[in-house]
């Protein structure tokens, strides 16, 4: 007979899932939690989440990078708004600024 996981066992995966969720790195919460990055991978996948490789990353920061841009040449949105509306520094404005320079 299958024994089931102790209930601190539960608690740990559901806060590896929601962290997961939130977007922080793998690696960064399998240390916090002191399990295996493998075993954060295998929780991830078995709560529904993909993990996709690094160009898929980078695609998806430079299209928030190109939506920041916009937001502020289009809008006339201030700095200050455009970083604390998609949490980003005043520094990565600046930058995504620069980057999307016509």
């Amino acid at each position: 007979m299958k024994r089931s996981a102790p209930a601190y066992r539960h608690a740990e995966r559901v806060r590896v899932v929601d962290a997961l969720r939130a977007g922080r790195y793998v690696s960064y919460v399998a240390a916090d939690e002191a399990i295996s990055e493998a075993t954060a991978y295998r929780w991830g996948r078995a709560a529904g989440l993909s993990f996709d490789g690094p160009a898929t990353a980078r695609r998806q920061g430079a299209e928030r990078r190109r939506a920041l841009a916009d937001a502020v040449r289009e809008h006339g949105m201030p700095i200050n708004a455009a970083a604390q509306r998609f949490g980003a520094s005043r520094r990565s404005v600046f930058r995504a600024l620069a980057a999307t320079r016509p």
